[in-house]
């Protein structure tokens, strides 16, 4: 699988089992947007994919915590897998706005990739 599949297989686990805040999947089955990546690669590509959909989520102010994973404050220097928990936690307003943010970074993806197929092969 392609990451934008991934991404899209994210977001139909999410549409399918349901989206909650602080667990990466609580006891209803319902996942953050960690556990359905998790899930829809079988926990392998979780930390590859936060890094790809990390630079398409808003910069979170100076200084944000993350009250769900321990009051982790959120900087620049911050993993792109605690960017996306608290973009998940503290920003993301429902589980449309998550499936929407899966589905226009694998668009992006896609693009990107149709794009490079596209460039004439350097010359030698």
């Amino acid at each position: 699988m392609t990451n934008s599949e991934y991404l899209r297989e994210a977001a139909a686990v999410l549409r399918k089992d349901g989206w909650v805040r602080g667990e990466r999947t609580d006891i209803k089955g319902r996942h953050c947007i960690l556990g359905a990546f998790d899930k829809a690669s079988g926990g392998w590509k979780t930390t590859d994919l936060a890094a790809i959909i990390a630079p398409y989520l808003p910069v979170p102010p100076k200084d944000s915590c993350d009250t769900y994973n321990g009051g982790n404050i959120i900087t620049a220097q911050s993993t792109p897998d605690s960017k996306v928990a608290c973009w998940n936690n503290m920003i993301a307003t429902d589980i449309d706005d998550v499936v929407a943010k899966l589905k226009f970074v694998a668009d992006a993806l896609d693009a990107k990739e149709k794009e490079s197929c596209l460039e004439p092969p350097a010359a030698l």
